[in-house]
């Protein structure tokens, strides 16, 4: 009997996994997937809105560049269209802020939003991709007056 106890040892020795182990590990390789399958997609997410916020920054600068080249004015609540492919609005809007307003300023917040979104956001630009704030001198509302430069004669017509 005691050979047979021998052969008996040898028949349960462990050559292999128990099914056990191979759920176990089964578990832990697909928990370990779906982390990287998540971890991807958020990847990916982020990475196309960082191209889209790259997109509306180069929008903003671009506008911005464009209204202070002209006359150093920016439009105040207004909105339109902010790139070529019309992809992206603009709208602007005054901002309320004491201190700037004390040294005779106001400061103006332009957002760049995807097209969909036309006009201000219900909070003041939680869907921007970008905003811009500028801080300009308060100009009353009306029509401007030119500027007069020297030899400038109001009265005289321009050829």
């Amino acid at each position: 009997m005691t050979g047979r106890s021998k052969n008996c040892s040898r028949r349960w020795s462990r050559d292999g996994l128990t099914l056990i182990e191979v759920v176990a590990a089964i578990a832990i390789l697909g928990t370990i997937l779906v982390g990287v399958v998540m971890s991807k997609s958020r990847h990916t997410r982020q990475l196309a809105l960082a191209g889209r916020q790259m997109k509306a920054v180069r929008a903003a600068d671009e506008l911005i560049s464009a209204w202070w080249a002209a006359d150093r004015s920016v439009p105040i609540n207004e909105s339109g269209v902010a790139n070529e492919d019309e992809s992206l609005v603009w709208d602007t809007r005054v901002v309320e802020n004491d201190p700037v307003g004390k040294l005779g300023a106001r400061v103006v917040r332009v957002a760049i939003r995807p097209s969909r979104h036309m006009g201000p956001g219900p909070g003041g630009g939680e869907d921007a991709l970008v905003t811009v704030d500028l801080v300009l001198p308060h100009r009353p509302a009306g029509p401007r007056c030119p500027t007069r430069s020297a030899g400038h004669d109001p009265g005289r017509a321009r050829p």
